[in-house]
């Protein structure tokens, strides 16, 4: 027991001792390891920012440069109004990102962008003897936009069609869009659509 009791005083006399050379700097860290200290100081204080600007759901229009992936569904109504000349009813369901799910978003620092990939699958369900449904071809292709944010809303135009803006409400962080849209036309036929959008670059 006596010479177990003195390995023990013997170890936690060198500890002690060792205890001011290391806090004046004699030891200490092997050569070099302060600049990997300095810079993992960096990257946590970058975190720290950056956690703490998505906790804040704040974000500006350099946030939103980037590519974003893109995912809708859309149903069109056709048939007739009340007094009019009686035609064959018809349904359509409207998927956009395709099955292959390649539809993008590309928004760039200075304004513009581009909507690429596969784009708009659609069915159609027309009423007759028997009803008929239809599976037109994939849509696909690429479309110039320019873009904007506008009060909390990213503003979308295609280069194309000037006169047709889409608004997407942005939800905080920047990160994500989520939006509905519909519109009642006087030729008997109306639509409704969902849509995400996701940065994903």
């Amino acid at each position: 027991m006596r010479r177990s009791f003195t390995s023990v005083v013997f170890l936690a006399s060198i500890v002690v001792n060792a205890i001011p050379a290391v806090a004046q700097g004699q030891g200490g860290p092997p050569a070099g390891a302060g600049g990997g200290l300095v810079e993992l100081a960096n990257q946590v204080t970058s975190l720290q920012a950056r956690v703490a600007k998505l906790e804040s759901g704040a974000f500006t229009a350099s946030d939103l440069v980037g590519v974003w992936g893109w995912r809708s569904i859309g149903v069109s109504l056709d048939g007739t109004l009340p007094g009019g000349t009686p035609r064959a009813a018809s349904i359509m369901l409207e998927t956009s990102g395709g099955v292959t799910g390649n539809a993008t978003l590309t928004l760039r620092a200075d304004g513009t962008g581009q909507f690429a990939g596969e784009g708009d699958t659609q069915f159609i369900l027309t009423q007759g003897a028997p009803w008929r449904l239809d599976s037109p071809a994939v849509q696909s292709g690429s479309v110039a936009v320019t873009w904007s944010l506008v009060n909390g809303a990213l503003h979308v135009i295609a280069v194309s069609d000037p006169t047709n803006v889409l608004e997407f409400p942005i939800l905080p962080g920047g990160r994500m869009v989520v939006w509905s849209t519909g519109k009642h036309n006087d030729n008997g036929s109306s639509w409704s659509q969902l849509g995400l959008l996701v940065k994903i670059q």
